[in-house]
């Protein structure tokens, strides 16, 4: 940064172009694990009832609505779990391969 300025680059160009590409993939990595956390705690909310559309189609809900015959009809449980578990591997997935192609087109 100090050879930059003494260059005489503009303090902006050097956010940019120094911190800039250094901050990408551990925002995307946070992106990932908040959407991650998310989509589990709004999963959790609408098992517990307290969805803010009753009616609305909601993955915890399902779950919990179909609790009672999981004995008798598993696959009415287990789709909606099934579904919340890859829908958030999948989104870390992207968010780390997001982050490797961007470290990767760093150097």
């Amino acid at each position: 940064m100090a050879a930059a300025q003494a260059v005489g680059e503009k303090r902006w160009r050097i956010v940019a172009t120094e911190l800039g590409p250094n901050l990408v993939v551990p925002l995307l990595a946070e992106a990932g694990l908040r959407l991650t956390y998310s989509i589990g705690l709004i999963a959790g909310i609408g098992f517990l009832g307290f969805a803010a559309d009753p009616g609305a189609a909601d993955w915890g809900q399902m779950t919990n609505e179909n609790r009672l015959g999981l004995l008798v009809q598993p696959w009415g449980v287990l789709a909606p779990v099934l579904v919340i578990a890859l829908f958030t591997i999948g989104t870390n997935l992207i968010a780390d391969a997001l982050g490797s192609h961007a470290a990767q087109g760093d150097s």
